[in-house]
């Protein structure tokens, strides 16, 4: 699964050999992993410096990966994050980006109980991504290269600040729900869109491995 995260797509090692301390082979398994044929989807790994950063990050995310709390929620946001990565069509993809953001939110904040009020039916979906952002320290404004973003805010979104949460919250009424405002999102709306919901879940998942 950190193959995942940092590549983007379903890849693996292949059949696998660890060593330990005395540099000894103590570990290896004989079978395949859960690939996908080769594709090079966007990845937030350094192509050149990755493999120092990896080794930085394994045991970061190793130790979250024990973590009981958030385990099962971090399969399911990794697999969502991979299909997402994999934008065809775009609307499905920053859907399926929102399903692992709204996994992670639910984990962290109401099971690992930081702040359990900021999530469930009353509580809009915009201002639970918005509360998991603050809680992460993690940047909810929408980033300048974005602009069709910030020009895009539809007239009946009143009752927010127009945000990185509000856009993407907004997108993903518009596919799901039936939410019809007008104008309706264009073509650049949904690729700033997706592109900003895939860094939101890198963001995420970085910022809980510590």
């Amino acid at each position: 699964y950190l193959c995942w995260f940092t590549r983007g797509s379903s890849c693996a090692v292949t059949l696998p050999v660890g060593f330990d301390r005395g540099d000894e082979a103590v570990w290896t398994q004989w079978q395949e992993a859960w690939v996908e044929s080769y594709t090079t989807p966007p990845h937030w790994l350094d192509r050149i410096q990755g493999q120092s950063e990896l080794e930085d990050l394994f045991p970061l995310f190793f130790s979250l990966w024990q973590n009981p709390t958030f385990n099962s929620s971090l399969r399911i946001a990794l697999r969502s994050y991979v299909d997402a990565n994999s934008p065809n069509p775009i609307q499905s993809a920053l859907a399926l980006g929102q399903l692992a953001l709204e996994s992670l939110a639910y984990t962290y904040l109401v099971a690992a109980g930081n702040d359990p009020d900021a999530f469930g039916r009353r509580v809009r979906a915009n201002v639970t991504l918005r509360r998991l952002l603050e809680l992460l320290a993690i940047p909810r404004g929408l980033p300048t290269p974005l602009r069709s973003l910030r020009s895009a805010r539809p007239a009946s979104w009143n009752r927010d600040p127009w945000d990185g949460p509000s856009a993407v919250t907004w997108l993903r009424n518009y596919a799901m729900h039936g939410e019809r405002s007008q104008p309706g999102p264009t073509w650049r709306n949904w690729l700033d869109g997706w592109q900003l919901t895939c860094w939101y879940v890198e963001m995420v998942i970085l910022a809980l491995c510590g």
